[in-house]
């Protein structure tokens, strides 16, 4: 078996731990914007599935989901 060589230019994934890709911050705020605006643009069905999975208790009396 032959040994792999680390390429330098390629960062190893453990020294990337804890940072994000520098789009992440406004993905998240455009999705709290679009959450928060119910869903605008989404099909009635859509909206009624995402307010179902999302804003809607599904705990059972043992802490479990379905």
């Amino acid at each position: 078996m032959s040994k792999q060589k680390h390429n330098s230019a390629q960062p190893n994934f453990l020294e990337n731990y804890g940072h994000t890709a520098p789009a992440v911050p406004a993905i998240r705020e455009a999705v709290r914007q679009w959450t928060a605006s119910n869903y605008k643009g989404a099909t009635e069905i859509s909206r009624r599935l995402l307010n179902y999975w999302f804003k809607t208790d599904h705990k059972l009396p043992t802490a479990h989901f379905r």
